[in-house]
């Protein structure tokens, strides 16, 4: 039987905050919120798929309008445009690619000034 970590969190919050205070300090319409998200979430995706999907197939089946070769250009740039944006995603969800924060905050750089180190320390 599949299980939804969504599901599963809220089920356990849910059953920890009836034993610990009672039915009464729970926020149910919060919970209702988020039992319609449930149903929402779907329902939108489908929504987004079919225009996606309405948008592709435009574009790489219409055989009457567009040449070969203008579908396969098409197909291209929509297959290089999601790997790209699925990539950066992962990317920002992993913290990959990204430079590090700079350590020297001009509160710490005024530290260090007051301390009377100069800026060759600050590149150590």
């Amino acid at each position: 039987m599949p299980i939804s970590g969504t599901h599963t969190v809220i089920g356990a919050l849910l059953g920890a905050g009836v034993v610990a205070t009672g039915f009464g300090s729970l926020h149910w319409t919060k919970l209702g919120y988020i039992i319609l998200s449930w149903f929402v979430s779907p329902a939108l995706a489908a929504l987004v798929t079919l225009a996606l999907m309405s948008l592709v197939a435009g574009y790489t089946m219409d055989t009457a309008h567009l040449s070969y070769r203008a579908r396969l250009l098409s197909l291209q740039l929509i297959s290089t445009l999601s790997f790209a944006i699925v990539s950066d995603l992962l990317a920002t969800l992993l913290g990959v690619g990204y430079a590090p924060k700079d350590p020297h905050t001009p509160a710490e750089i005024h530290k260090d000034l007051d301390k009377g180190l100069t800026h060759e320390h600050w590149y150590i």
